[in-house]
């Protein structure tokens, strides 16, 4: 289950236009969403040549209703959740929650164009697929052969079965000592809002599993926290100012060792992606998350 994004916590509305799905009727793709409505097949073998020309945005907002927008597709095709439980797993929903989510689909385009790997051909992992809120955009630039969802909670696993979320679903080892895929079996792994809430022994060993999976030349894309995000958290008394001294800070969520909310140092990720056989992390920051840095990093060859 996600948590909340310093975006939602920091009250962002950025996307709140996109709530407004009736725009899309006004679209110059309308009449390529007619066309994926009427030759969809039945296997979902043809939606990536399908979607060639639907932007990524549209394509998650037609998810958020699908029902008003196609006939015969609509029981093909996955759907996000109502938005109540949107709002409860991530702190926001609708078009707030879709322009977040583009935003780190094109992290991972962007990864991978550095990396010299074709989305198409690509061998994906979703770490913490939660409902399936990636991998379901991610379905405009891969068939879903290609990609597997994993998480340690059987709970989101099945949330997604129920969404009909149509790629292999796997429940995942909390500490990744057991891998989800075989050893460099993979050329790209994501996980968004995932490490932001890891102890100091899940963050490490779910690191190193991730890359182990990882083809040399393979990345991996995350996100991770910088200490002011504590800033956020006033009732913390003190966290701000000893994550500021830390490079590791972690205050674990009642009844739990390892989950909870996380800060990390720069110096802290340099060093452990050494560890794994891993680049040194490129950074990227969005003004609309300001609390949650994206992190991509490749397999070194060995």
């Amino acid at each position: 289950m996600e948590r909340p994004s310093a975006g939602a916590l920091s009250g962002d509305t950025s996307g709140a236009l996109l709530d407004d799905s009736s725009w899309t009727h006004l679209t110059p793709w309308r009449e390529e969403v007619a066309r994926l409505d009427r030759e969809l097949r039945p296997d979902l073998t043809n939606l990536v040549d399908l979607l060639r020309r639907i932007p990524v945005a549209i394509w998650g907002q037609l998810l958020n209703a699908p029902e008003e927008h196609f006939g015969r597709a609509d029981l093909l095709l996955p759907r996000m959740p109502d938005a109540s439980l949107q709002k409860e797993w991530t702190g926001l929903s609708g078009g707030q929650l879709l322009r977040q989510s583009v935003a780190h689909v094109n992290q991972v385009l962007l990864a991978c164009a550095e990396a010299g790997v074709r989305p198409a051909d690509a061998k994906v992992l979703d770490f913490g697929v939660g409902w399936g809120r990636l991998a379901m955009l991610w379905l405009k630039y891969s068939k879903p052969a290609n990609l597997t969802g994993c998480d340690a909670w059987e709970s989101s696993l099945e949330e997604a079965r129920q969404l009909r979320v149509p790629v292999e679903l796997v429940q995942s080892d909390p500490l990744l000592e057991t891998l989800p895929a075989p050893e460099r079996s993979l050329n790209v792994v994501y996980a968004f809002s995932v490490f932001t809430s890891f102890g100091p022994q899940a963050f490490a060993s779910c690191l190193a599993g991730l890359a182990r999976m990882l083809k040399p030349g393979g990345v991996v894309v995350f996100t991770v926290r910088s200490p002011e995000y504590w800033s956020l958290r006033p009732e913390l008394e003190g966290a701000l100012r000893e994550a500021e001294r830390a490079e590791f800070y972690f205050r674990p969520d009642p009844g739990h060792d390892q989950y909870g909310n996380t800060s990390v140092s720069l110096g802290y990720l340099d060093r452990l992606c050494r560890e794994n056989g891993l680049a040194q992390p490129q950074l990227e920051w969005a003004p609309g998350d300001p609390h949650q840095i994206v992190v991509r990093a490749r397999r070194l060859p060995q």
